[in-house]
């Protein structure tokens, strides 16, 4: 993930923070070490939701026709 893509993730986490917690260090946007490992655990949380096979193949195409 390049820079300018992470500084976009960080804003978009930042503004769902209260001002308390944007007020502690580990949520400071200049922190990337912090965020990058609060986004890897992210990552790890949403695999380890996922439970189950992936969905089976569709049969039809946009149109409704068979492939």
């Amino acid at each position: 993930m390049g820079r300018a893509a992470l500084e976009a993730e960080i804003d978009a986490v930042l503004v769902t923070l209260s001002d308390e917690q944007r007020a502690e260090p580990r949520f400071f946007p200049d922190n990337y070490e912090a965020w990058t490992d609060f986004f890897r655990r992210r990552y790890e949380r949403e695999l380890a939701a996922y439970d189950g096979p992936p969905p089976p193949p569709a049969w039809n195409n946009a149109a409704g026709r068979r492939r």
